[in-house]
């Protein structure tokens, strides 16, 4: 088995901030970033090692001549039908809660994620992932805003169906509260 054949196998999704795997002679693969890495002996050299798999301790038939990256691995996984064809059926599932099921995904060309304002065009050179929401604690002090220079301090109430933060209006808290606001954008509020 070569090494793209075993990430296939075992990676569902490319990880973040990884631009290739290596493996070196006892099955142990290695993520890197930046620079590929040159090989010395029976050891890559220059990686910016960022994780270590050992997937069983598999030692792949192209150990010592394999440099996997994030555009192999997607010609590789994607041989047969539409490279995002995995991510369509998530976001037909999330068109069946909401009728726009774009705001909770974002798109990348490149390596700045921003989020959709209509419907995927699933460009193959692009990548696509549903917004991760953070986990907030009802209460939690964030800045929401319309407009960038219109910051306004605010209380966390929830997430609504379309990813979209809900926070109780007129800064109030869950305990004085009688309503909340949907916000298009918000940030933490930290204290300076």
């Amino acid at each position: 088995m070569k090494l793209v054949e075993l990430l296939v196998k075992h990676i569902t999704e490319w990880p973040k901030c990884v631009n290739y795997f290596v493996q070196d002679y006892d099955g142990e693969v290695k993520t890197g970033a930046g620079e590929l890495p040159v090989r010395r002996d029976a050891v890559w050299i220059r990686p910016v090692s960022i994780d270590k798999f050992s997937f069983g301790g598999h030692t792949c038939s192209d150990w010592d001549t394999a440099i996997v990256t994030e555009s192999m691995w997607r010609t590789e996984k994607y041989k047969s039908g539409h490279c995002h064809a995995h991510l369509m059926l998530q976001y037909a599932e999330d068109a069946t809660t909401t009728d726009k099921p774009w705001n909770l995904w974002e798109v990348c060309f490149g390596s700045r994620w921003v989020p959709l304002k209509t419907h995927p065009e699933w460009a193959q050179a692009a990548q696509y992932r549903r917004k991760t929401l953070p986990d907030l604690e009802v209460d939690a002090r964030v800045l929401v805003w319309n407009l960038p220079q219109n910051k306004v301090k605010r209380h966390f109430s929830h997430f609504d169906e379309d990813g979209c933060i809900c926070v109780f209006d007129h800064g109030m808290s869950s305990f004085t509260a009688k309503g909340y606001t949907a916000c298009p954008h918000w940030e933490l509020w930290e204290d300076e």
